[in-house]
């Protein structure tokens, strides 16, 4: 079993530093943590995807969002990502993304909907939901 959150009283992960579900620091208890940079070693980090791979696979996804007026976003999304991620390297280690536009779909529509009903103020809730989401499905290529 995970540790529970001081802020919320999830349970999270043993090695969470942040809480998923609210986003508070999991480390000094209540103090305001500052993590120390200088001693993290860094390996070769680098992003193999050229220019015009880049701009192709922006422009599809735009476009297939835009003519369907919307409804396909959560997929040029996705696209998007994927490509950013496989595209990475890490500290020598390539990158994978997991999540399916249909996936993000649902979750899209509701995140919509709350926006829309509360005239964009949800959007600031939505924006760091579908980048957790986005994270959650990006892991290390074992």
């Amino acid at each position: 079993m995970g540790k529970v959150c001081q802020s919320c009283g999830s349970v999270i992960g043993e090695n969470a530093i942040l809480c998923p579900n609210c986003g508070s620091s999991t480390l000094g208890n209540g103090v305001n943590y500052q993590p120390d940079f200088q001693s993290v070693t860094r390996g070769e980090s680098e992003w193999n995807g050229g220019v015009l791979e880049t701009f192709i696979t922006v422009l599809i996804s735009g476009l297939l969002a835009a003519i369907t007026l919307g409804i396909a976003a959560p997929w040029a999304i996705v696209n998007i990502w994927k490509f950013v991620v496989e595209n990475a390297v890490i500290d020598g280690k390539r990158l994978v993304f997991d999540g399916e536009g249909g996936e993000l779909f649902g979750k899209w529509i509701v995140w919509l909907l709350l926006t829309v009903i509360t005239g964009g103020i949800y959007a600031i809730w939505a924006v760091p939901k579908m980048i957790r989401w986005m994270v959650e499905r990006t892991h290390f290529v074992m």
